[in-house]
């Protein structure tokens, strides 16, 4: 370095200027020339160069770091609130919204001093807005959830522990649906600063309906299938309805009932409980019940008469198969009294009466059914009419009238005819007869037409007997 001037002057001095400079100085005066000189050692300190962010973003209770330059012989960080540290970094460890300002970092080498500034934003807790209460609810009930957060970024994240009976574990709505009591743990965060998270615990309380302890000693059998009913709930249920499906349904415990209709019954135990959680239990088994065969029968003849007597017997079922019957009839053997297990028995009757008559018959389930009839044995119907009467009046054979047996005296019609069509008899009563006179005179000696009409007493309806008569005098 030289310079001619008497002040020197270095610009942008760099630690490379420093050294010994030699100053001279000469005067002249005529051929005189005089010289003086003169060293300065010249010292130039180094200057500690740096920039610092212009901001820094902070989650809340994260911690605050920001590196300072190297080579400084002193350090000092301050801000408005007060604050003052004298490392290298700036470290605060869990930031809070306080911490928030500008911050300065004087670096200081020798003499020399740098400052530089950063602004420091410390993002706002994160805090529940709305949670779930604790509840009690019953077995069943779904219960919907939305939680919500203020503070931070605005972004949250949620997290449901533990993750059973819930429709997902994450977010901020939820539909709940626990079958017992259950606590959850409810985790908050922001996004955009994960490492700090809120917590909040509520218990979902689940009560049960009474539960019933039903025990049937047998769920098969024959219409009607009857037993007893008892749940043993006590004084835990303030309702208890049974049912059976369709129209059988019975509120009540502890009762005896029966099933007429044969089918397969799904038995449902519905319970109100005193807590007033409502359940529906359903029976381990179903309840089968089998028909009945629901026998019946019939007989040929239909009628049956001292000279009809030879009478067979057919069964008829609504329900089958049968694999046993068994008939019983009283009236038939030596000693009144046989049975047998053939399909169509045949039987004599040799006297007229009622003879009871039973089949049993039996499915292939065992369901047994009885049927009982009487069998009526009657007289044939006997009529006895005159081909000749002698009203004389001797007092023998003076009337023309019927005779007989199984028929109705009470409907009973005789019509006396004259072989030219004309009618002149007409009489509903029985026990009068024709005594040969026409309108109060005697009737001709001749051959007269009838016609008599008697209803049988045995079902067999109306018979019509024509003929002729011989009216002698």
């Amino acid at each position: 370095y030289t310079a001619n001037t008497p002040n020197a002057t270095l610009f942008n001095t760099q630690v490379s200027a420093a050294g010994i400079y030699t100053i001279t100085t000469s005067y002249s005066n005529g051929f005189l020339t005089c010289n003086n000189s003169n060293t300065l050692n010249l010292i130039v300190n180094p200057v500690v160069t740096f920039t610092l962010p212009i901001s820094e973003s902070v989650c809340y209770n994260s911690p605050i770091s920001i590196a300072g330059p190297a080579g400084a012989s002193s350090y000092t960080w301050q801000n408005a609130s007060g604050f003052v540290s004298n490392t290298q970094n700036l470290l605060i460890p869990n930031a809070t919204v306080a911490n928030s300002g500008t911050y300065s970092l004087t670096a200081t080498l020798g003499f020399c001093s740098t400052t530089e500034q950063v602004i420091v934003n410390v993002a706002s807790p994160i805090q529940f807005s709305l949670v779930p209460n604790s509840v009690s609810i019953c077995t069943g009930d779904t219960l919907r959830y939305t939680v919500g957060s203020t503070g931070g970024s605005t972004n949250y994240a949620y997290v449901w522990n533990p993750s059973v009976f819930l429709s997902s574990p994450t977010g901020n709505t939820q539909t709940l649906s626990p079958t017992g009591t259950i606590i959850y743990n409810l985790y908050a965060y922001d996004i955009s600063c994960p490492t700090y998270t809120i917590a909040h615990t509520f218990t979902v309380n689940v009560k049960q309906p009474p539960k019933p302890n039903l025990h049937l000693d047998n769920t098969i059998g024959c219409e009607p299938f009857c037993t007893f009913y008892n749940s043993k709930l006590g004084t835990d249920a303030a309702l208890i309805t049974y049912d059976f499906g369709g129209i059988n349904k019975i509120q009540g415990d502890s009762f005896y009932y029966c099933l007429n209709d044969p089918g397969i019954y799904e038995l449902k135990i519905i319970t109100k409980g005193v807590n007033g959680c409502s359940g529906t239990f359903k029976y381990l088994d179903d309840i089968t019940v089998y028909p009945k065969p629901h026998a019946d029968f019939y007989h040929v003849p239909e009628f049956p008469t001292l000279t009809d007597n030879h009478v067979t017997f057919y069964p008829t079922y609504l329900n089958g198969p049968i694999t046993l019957q068994t008939w019983m009839f009283s009236g038939t053997g030596t000693d009144g009294f046989d049975t047998t297990n053939v399909t169509n028995p045949s039987r004599f009757y040799e006297s007229v009466g009622k003879f009871p008559t039973v089949l049993i018959a039996t499915t292939d389930k065992g369901c047994a059914d009885t049927i009982f009839k009487l069998l009526e044995v009657i007289d044939d119907m006997s009529i006895y009419i005159p081909n000749t009467f002698t009203p004389n009046e001797d007092g023998k054979n003076e009337l023309f009238r019927v005779q007989g047996i199984g028929f109705s005296t009470d409907d009973f019609l005789m019509e006396i005819w004259t072989r030219g069509g004309n009618q002149i008899y007409f009489s509903r009563d029985y026990s009068k007869g024709w005594d040969g006179t026409v309108k109060g005179k005697h009737a001709e000696e001749n051959v007269y037409i009838y016609k008599i009409k008697v209803l049988g007493t045995h079902g067999e309806g109306y018979k019509e007997f024509t003929g002729h008569v011989n009216l002698i005098r």
